[in-house]
């Protein structure tokens, strides 16, 4: 077996030889210029793309947290770039990326650059219209991976990949020149898995981190396939680097950037991170881990895991669940109180954790609203007001939220 077709085969992690600053300990690494950790990012090789990209890409959802002015980010786009960071994802609905990255562009050699643009239209007519203005946007006359964007229903899927839908505008672009690559992006877990099965793509963006391991399984399938897949949310939509002290369902722990990064991608199946770097010091932090990462074995994934479980579930991961008992109908209220304390840390409006699309046999719809489950928790926590919140902010606002996409985006 050569080469490039082991590291196809065996994943990530087991792929990437010594070299560059991995022998460095992180703090070691952060005290290194910008350009050289840039420089110094280990590779791997994306499957049938033949795209030899550094681990972590440039996601580019500039959140507002990091109040970055566009002279701040283009500076450090461009530095990204000229330093070897090679692969930026982008899309149409991610405010003004595209022109972010298209004025990167501008002054950087694009055969040097792999560039992965997703599109969220239905139909093949919508989805090639909106192609053409990214492209403008970007400054670019073709995608080096054209993706269809946040499909994570088997209904949307289905329509998208149906006669007349954004798929032939995917094939439709390749035919053209336009697109080298078809991808597609998905925060449902069957439905990415299904995508992968078809045989139909050759790169593939999901979620996956030490807290939500949901995609596991997508990621076994993709080992198994030899799929390339690209990790959004490796920071847990940077819940996992975040902690308040004040809030009592919290519990006291976050995870360093260098233990999310590690954690990623060491995992067979991954073949490489895109995290969003919202401010200069994470983009510092991001290029540390990945210059001087190195794969984990199994005790420290495995220290990692307990980390993000404790960061997700909060207080509730470590008690012995007496609320559990104690309902007549039985909600499985710690479970859903241990994603309670993941909304927290994002903030309530944040409505995606995992595979969002799971059922349970019991939910917060059947609470009746006794309190016996505040009686029993031992934090006496104010549980009905939780399950309240969180039954507005899943059901009404993860409505609301699908048809905000379906009228602006599809």
């Amino acid at each position: 077996m050569d080469e490039m077709a082991r590291r196809e085969f065996v994943g990530l992690g087991a792929a990437i030889a010594a070299g560059g600053l991995c022998g460095l300990k992180i703090q070691e690494a952060l005290a290194q210029p910008l350009e050289r950790l840039a420089q110094n990012v280990p590779t791997v090789v994306l499957g049938r793309t033949k795209w030899e990209s550094k681990i972590v890409g440039l996601g580019t959802i500039f959140r507002p947290e990091g109040k970055w002015t566009e002279k701040e980010s283009d500076a450090v786009i461009g530095m990204l770039v000229e330093n070897g960071i090679n692969l930026i994802e982008t899309a149409a609905v991610y405010g003004d990326a595209e022109e972010r990255v298209g004025r990167a562009l501008r002054s950087a050699r694009r055969d040097k650059l792999f560039l992965v643009v997703k599109s969220t239209k239905v139909t093949k007519e919508g989805l090639l219209k909106q192609f053409e203005t990214s492209l403008a946007k970007l400054r670019t006359d073709y995608a080096d991976c054209l993706m269809l964007h946040n499909y994570s229903t088997f209904i949307e899927y289905d329509r998208v990949m149906g006669a007349g839908g954004g798929f032939e505008a995917l094939l439709a672009a390749q035919k053209e020149g336009k697109a080298r690559f078809l991808g597609i992006s998905s925060h449902g877990c069957s439905v990415i898995m299904a995508a992968m099965k078809s045989g139909k793509f050759d790169l593939f963006v999901l979620p996956y981190n030490a807290a939500h391991r949901e995609f596991g399984r997508a990621l076994d399938l993709a080992a198994r396939l030899r799929a390339n897949t690209l990790i959004m949310k490796p920071f847990g939509g940077s819940g996992l680097l975040k902690y308040n002290d004040k809030d009592p369902l919290q519990h006291p722990t976050t995870l360093s950037v260098a233990e999310c990064l590690g954690y990623v991608l060491s995992r067979p199946g991954a073949s490489m991170a895109i995290p969003n770097m919202s401010t200069p010091e994470q983009v510092k932090g991001v290029l540390a881990a990945a210059a001087s990462f190195r794969p984990l074995g199994a005790e420290e994934k495995k220290a990692i895991e307990a980390k993000g479980d404790r960061a997700h579930a909060g207080v509730c991961l470590e008690c012995p669940k007496p609320c559990d008992k104690a309902c007549p109908t039985s909600v499985p209220v710690s479970y859903i109180m241990a994603h309670v304390q993941d909304m927290h840390r994002l903030g309530y409006n944040h409505r995606r954790w995992g595979d969002e699309y799971q059922v349970l046999a019991h939910d917060f719809m059947d609470c009746d609203g006794c309190g016996e489950c505040e009686k029993a928790c031992p934090r006496k926590l104010a549980i009905r007001k939780e399950l309240e919140h969180y039954e507005k902010t899943i059901r009404e606002n993860r409505f609301a939220d699908v048809l905000m996409f379906e009228k602006m985006y599809r």
